[in-house]
């Protein structure tokens, strides 16, 4: 890697990408043995020309367990508004409901909390993380009874990560059932390095094994050679 960084041509950094380890899920009502205090998000963005900025907000995990992306424009901004309140607040999923890990509420609001709706025909995304292990994760839509309505949701690509896009701002979580425990990914990774490592190994072996046994032959040939001279 040291070669190839100083033969080639160019100031650019290389890009060093590996495995994303995630840190345990955090709950705003841990189980036994459960991490607790999970991240928040709560900042301000302002508003440049009467339109609302592209936002990226995200809890403070890693990965985070909820995020909330949205264009330039989304948001539906009142005249005069000079800044977009932004939070994502975890709550305890209610109770009776098939939610694993927490529930999150996204808000983006403006003068006097006044709730920012999205812009008609515009859409935002979220994406949420489930607690590891789960199966048959989905994102669903909490109302204030606490039922939950299913949106159409894929993997993220993050661990455990789930995304989606929506209309409208409100209460998230995910569904689904907590399997089994999950392998841990740097035990994979470490895995598959010492299997590699492994049969480049095997393979040197054999080369050196094929290579000495064709030296023997060879001298024996010459060997055979020479008496059949004398």
């Amino acid at each position: 890697m040291a070669a190839a960084r100083f033969a080639t041509p160019g100031a650019a950094p290389p890009l060093y990408d590996g495995v994303v380890v995630s840190e345990p899920y955090r709950w705003v009502i841990p189980p036994a043995g459960g991490a607790a205090a999970p991240g928040i998000f709560d900042g301000t963005e302002a508003v440049e020309g009467g339109a609302s900025p592209a936002i990226a907000a995200a809890t403070s995990e890693t990965p985070p367990q909820a995020q909330l992306l949205a264009p330039a424009g989304a948001f539906a901004v009142l005249a005069g508004t000079s800044e977009l309140h932004v939070t994502i607040t975890p709550l305890a999923a209610p109770a009776g409901a098939a939610i694993v890990g927490n529930a999150y509420r996204l808000m983006v609001s403006g003068a006097g909390d006044t709730v920012v709706p999205v812009r008609p025909g515009a859409v935002v995304t979220i994406v949420l993380r489930a607690p590891a292990g789960t199966e048959d994760a989905r994102i669903v839509e909490l109302d204030a009874s606490g039922s939950t309505t299913a949106i159409a949701s894929a993997a993220s690509g993050q661990p455990d990560g789930y995304v989606a896009t929506v209309t409208a701002l409100g209460t998230f979580a995910i569904a689904g059932t907590v399997g089994g425990a999950r392998v841990d990914q740097v035990l994979v990774t470490l895995g598959v390095i010492a299997a590699v490592g492994l049969g480049g190994l095997l393979l040197l072996w054999r080369r050196e094994r094929v290579g000495r046994s064709r030296v023997a032959a060879a001298r024996r040939a010459r060997a055979t050679d020479r008496r059949g001279r004398r």
